[in-house]
């Protein structure tokens, strides 16, 4: 009895050796599939935003995407202030697909969606004033309620990212952005008003909820509030509430204090330079929210050695993806500006320079923080979060005050350089620093970008 017992035990791990070699190819198989498609498509996305906005600054005044750059400031950042990780929690939560779990969750988010809303409405006058254009009061509060709107998605999405299949989720991104686009360049070339951007906003939202539901998989979620799935949010959301906020400052701030200190023209022109700069940025973004996370979750149930072996993979491909875009954007960035835009947007040149220079340190951060919310170490990465926003706003605020708003960029790069200790700090308990990876391609980085300047710029 005692070996045929022996016998079974082996044949069972065995069993359960293969099993688990199974679901690591799959999940390997599936990261690498949702990799290509969420690059492929944020791609194409980019590509009509570029189209969009080349269409666009020809049929608008300067100043019109200064305003808009200043209203989506307010509503992104009642948004982050508000961001408890309720779409995360279908993710990474044990009972993320659970019906009733997931009707919990939409019922939260659009509880909200509406909460959200009111503190937009409150911000919108004191805001509108501050920037000395008490004119965008309405638009602030009419942009916020696409945030409403977007509330009733479809938490197909959430389902799909938790099984890292993001083909129906890119599809829909993408038929979003090309059916919104359409309509925005149509709407502003007989109605040549920053409104026109202003009620865009919300037909974006429209489309997108009735795609979600259209295109994405999953049951329809009804109004239920379950106490311990509230609980689990709340609990799991409460850290990722303070720390998104201390996104803002990382993300936003700049503009808050540009829009007190210049032009709605040169703000217009930053607004401009600042979107080419970010495409490379919002592309890892997109990557780590829609991919990386996912991941991330399910390498860390099988242990921190399987998560730290396979995180550096990951992220060297990431890095050499993302790096080469951005080394050329700081080297050309003026000439790239010269080729796609009129004269009076040329002095976005230098402006792109600098931001691409920025960029560098934050995309080797941006591909390695996500990792402690992956593993729902929320608090952590609330107290990193912090400490990084305070770095990011004293230099900035620093560099404005010396330097206008070339010292405000320069305070940027020295900033997302100066907070990589307090990344590294966070993220070593888990194993998963790797500073020959980060040094390397900043190094290899400041390389490549001084000797492309040197020989292209002389």
């Amino acid at each position: 009895m005692s070996d045929e017992a022996t016998a079974n035990e082996e044949r069972d791990d065995r069993s359960e050796g293969a099993s688990s070699g199974r679901q690591r190819i799959s999940l390997k198989q599936r990261a690498i599939q949702s990799t290509a498609i969420v690059t492929m498509s944020f791609g194409m996305a980019q590509m009509i935003r570029l189209a969009s906005n080349l269409i666009l600054t020809r049929l608008l005044a300067r100043e019109v995407f200064g305003i808009m750059l200043l209203v989506q400031t307010v509503v992104v950042a009642a948004n982050l202030f508000s961001d408890m990780g309720i779409g995360q929690n279908i993710i990474n939560h044990k009972r993320g697909a659970e019906q009733s779990f997931m009707n919990t969750v939409w019922t939260t988010g659009i509880i909200r969606g509406f909460i959200l809303w009111l503190i937009i409405a409150v911000l919108a006058y004191p805001m509108a004033v501050f920037w000395k254009a008490p004119e965008m009061a309405p638009m602030i509060i009419v942009v916020g309620f696409s945030y409403v709107i977007m509330s009733f998605e479809s938490t197909g999405m959430w389902l799909l990212c938790r099984e890292v299949k993001n083909l129906r989720v890119e599809i829909w991104n993408v038929l979003t952005q090309i059916i919104s686009t359409v309509l925005l360049v149509w709407l502003a070339f007989y109605w040549r008003s920053v409104w026109v951007l202003v009620i865009a906003s919300l037909i974006q939202a429209s489309i997108k909820v009735v795609l979600s539901y259209l295109l994405l998989p999953g049951h329809r979620c009804w109004f239920t509030l379950e106490r311990e799935g509230v609980r689990d949010i709340l609990h799991y959301g409460w850290p990722i509430f303070i720390s998104t906020g201390t996104m803002f400052v990382l993300r936003y701030s700049d503009k808050v204090i540009l829009g007190r200190i210049t032009t709605k023209e040169e703000l217009g022109i930053y607004s401009i330079a600042f979107a080419l700069a970010s495409m490379i940025v919002l592309a890892i973004n997109h990557l780590a929210n829609n991919t990386l996370f996912p991941v991330y979750s399910r390498l860390a149930e099988q242990g921190s050695d399987h998560l730290r072996k396979n995180t550096f993979r990951i992220r060297a491909g990431l890095l050499a993806l993302a790096l080469p875009g951005i080394w050329a954007i700081a080297i050309f960035g003026d000439k790239i500006i010269e080729l796609l835009y009129r004269p009076e947007y040329y002095a976005g040149g230098w402006m792109l320079r600098l931001m691409a220079v920025a960029s560098i340190a934050t995309i080797i951060n941006q591909t390695s923080t996500g990792i402690l919310l992956a593993i729902r170490n929320s608090k952590r990465y609330m107290v990193m979060q912090g400490i990084r926003a305070v770095i990011f706003l004293v230099a900035i605020l620093i560099g404005a005050w010396y330097g206008g708003l070339y010292g405000l960029l320069v305070g940027a790069i020295v900033a997302s350089l100066s907070e990589y200790p307090v990344i590294a700090w966070a993220i070593r308990p888990h194993k998963v620093w790797l500073p020959v990876l980060d040094f390397g391609a900043l190094g290899l980085s400041g390389v490549v970008i001084f000797w492309g300047s040197m020989i292209f710029q002389s």
